[in-house]
């Protein structure tokens, strides 16, 4: 079984990933009003005046530039660093009896987890921006602010369930990174469709133009909206005759943004026939 305080450290420093201020706050506030739960010269120092009023206002700083688009990213690289040192220095305070060798390797543990936790959440920010409105967008900042509480909460009065929950957290940031990015994809194919279709009709009443293929090109190109189709991605067949087929498709990249890493998926492709009028 894992020993409390390592279970409390973990679970703190999956909080910190998410938000570290409220992390911050939430065990200052308990190192101040429990004392005996949370000892140490570390807690003591989060429970000081100054770092509460520091932990506040960042948080409340946090709460509202969380919520503006793009500003929201530039927040969350920021805090590449500030967010996996506090998760270290929150996972040592959790071990206050144990030697400094101990509460170096907590301190190294927690600003891993940390740092993965916060990587999770800036992919998924990232990519939400691009699959979701803006008030989804805030839902989901404000969730995870609710995320960084309760867990930090859990962590220090249960730490045998902080594991669990845990657990489930990294869990759910697998399953929602998934679920954006097939949004993502899907948006990306619907609008590659679109373009396909709007070239297909284009070329259909294109057969007496000077260049047919190019004309039709332009219109996928022209339709493609967010998607920048190039032209050496698209192929038209036909023999341009009245009553033949032309045939359009078009082939677009697809990749997965993991925020500094980027991960080649299967061309998306699509098709689309008419009749030459």
């Amino acid at each position: 079984m894992i020993e409390a305080g390592i279970a409390t450290a973990l679970g703190l420093a999956v909080a910190a990933g998410f938000n570290a201020w409220a992390t911050a706050l939430v065990f200052g506030l308990c190192a101040r009003v429990f004392p005996d739960l949370l000892g140490g010269p570390i807690a003591a120092f989060f429970a000081s005046g100054p770092i509460l009023t520091m932990a506040a206002a960042l948080f409340a700083a946090e709460f509202l530039a969380d919520k503006i688009p793009f500003l929201d990213h530039f927040w969350d690289f920021a805090h590449t660093f500030l967010r996996p040192a506090a998760g270290a220095a929150l996972a040592a305070a959790c071990l206050p009896a144990h030697p400094p060798l101990a509460r170096l390797a907590a301190a190294a543990a927690g600003g891993f987890v940390t740092l993965a936790a916060h990587m999770g959440k800036a992919a998924t920010r990232l990519s939400s921006t691009a699959a979701v409105s803006g008030v989804t967008r805030m839902a989901l900042s404000i969730a995870e602010d609710v995320v960084a509480v309760s867990v930090a909460a859990v962590a220090i009065f249960s730490p045998g369930l902080s594991i669990a929950v845990v657990g489930a957290v990294l869990i759910l940031i697998v399953l929602l990174f998934a679920i954006i990015q097939f949004g993502i994809v899907f948006n990306r194919y619907l609008a590659l469709t679109d373009a396909v279709r709007a070239g297909a009709r284009k070329a259909a009443v294109s057969r007496q133009e000077t260049d047919p293929v190019a004309v039709t090109k332009q219109a996928v190109i022209g339709a493609g909206g967010d998607i920048q189709i190039q032209s050496s991605q698209i192929t038209v067949n036909s023999d341009w005759q009245a009553g033949d087929d032309v045939t359009v498709t078009a082939t677009y990249p697809s990749k997965i943004n993991l925020g500094l890493l980027e991960i080649p998926l299967p061309d998306l492709k699509s098709s689309t026939t008419e009749r030459v009028e």
